[in-house]
């Protein structure tokens, strides 16, 4: 099974939300503890995000849908979820969630 491909439009919506709601690309990243480096290198499209961090970030962006399978096998544990609705994530970061 072949990874969904990530074009340039998902991307640029993205990066559009991030804007938007006055998010740096830094303070995600340090909220989501990852690699503010390889955050810039999926939004700049330089990763296919297949694996490790990359894949992370996609998933987490909403880029990527989560793989049950790393779930299922203990492989992976859920990432906080940013889903399709980044805005509405992102707006409702002042508020604790369950």
């Amino acid at each position: 099974m072949q990874s969904p491909h990530i074009d340039i439009e998902q991307i640029a919506r993205i990066k559009k939300l991030f804007l938007l709601n006055g998010t740096s690309y830094s303070d995600w990243a340090k909220e989501h503890q990852v690699n503010r480096a390889i955050l810039y290198a999926v939004l700049s499209g330089k990763c296919r995000c297949h694996r490790g961090e990359a894949h992370k970030i996609a998933v987490l962006l909403g880029l990527k849908p989560q793989s049950t399978a790393l779930l299922e096998e203990g492989l992976g544990s859920p990432p906080k979820a940013l889903g399709n609705d980044l805005a509405g994530v992102m707006l409702k970061r002042g508020t604790q969630q369950a």
